[in-house]
């Protein structure tokens, strides 16, 4: 092996990884990509960074690219309660002309609500109002 593809390969070994943000830019990008699984797979990954990539996905909603709005709706989804506050902007996506940005905003506010329902703590259960409250003693 030369002396020039050994100094080759320990530069790339030794390169330091890409940073959150720039990260989270490449796979933003992604979701303008014509092929469905490999935008599929994008969400998945900027889900997986969870909070970090929520402002980016905001600013991608209100971009011109119907697939890149659509993606960006659906990894919010994907995000789950980090992402709460895109609802608004979902809910106004719900009115946005292309059918599959009304699909996956739908989606995504059906998986924020759900998250922030969860959240909730859970009711005391009511007994219905044919039982007695008491039991008769005997």
């Amino acid at each position: 092996m030369s002396i020039f593809l050994c100094c080759c390969l320990l530069s790339t070994v030794a390169a330091e990884p890409p940073s959150t943000s720039e990260t989270i830019a490449s796979l933003v990008a992604a979701l303008r990509d014509p092929d469905v699984e490999l935008r599929g797979h994008a969400g998945f990954a900027l889900a997986a960074i969870g909070t970090p990539a929520v402002d980016p996905l905001l600013a991608a909603l209100a971009d011109k690219d119907r697939v890149l709005r659509a993606g960006a709706a659906y990894a919010l989804g994907q995000i789950g309660m980090p992402a709460v506050a895109a609802k608004g902007s979902l809910i106004k996506l719900l009115k946005d002309e292309d059918r599959d940005v009304r699909r996956q905003s739908a989606y995504a506010l059906s998986k924020l609500l759900t998250a922030e329902r969860d959240q909730l703590p859970s009711p005391a259960p009511v007994p219905p109002p044919d039982m007695p409250q008491e039991m008769p003693k005997k």
